[in-house]
């Protein structure tokens, strides 16, 4: 059986870092991230726990309409 953990950055990738080290709840077999800057600041962070090199996957960007390469409804049809 396969399972898949998502794991948001943000605040609480700290404490979710020194959770798993203590409990080693997760046996993960590949940890994926997004190259972007905050994720990729979270993988750091997690991976010395989960004991895996990272595997950064440029498919797992977000989509961003700020940067003005679409305008607010194309990003909306986008998640339709």
């Amino acid at each position: 059986m396969t399972h898949r953990y998502f794991i948001r950055h943000g605040d609480y990738t700290e404490c979710l870092r020194d959770r798993l080290a203590n409990t080693g709840e997760i046996k993960a077999d590949v940890l994926i991230a997004s190259p972007m800057k905050r994720a990729k600041a979270s993988a750091e962070l997690l991976a010395p726990a989960l004991g895996l090199p990272i595997v950064f996957e440029k498919d797992l960007e977000e989509w961003v309409c700020d940067d003005g390469t679409l305008t607010p409804s194309e990003f909306s049809a986008r998640w339709n």
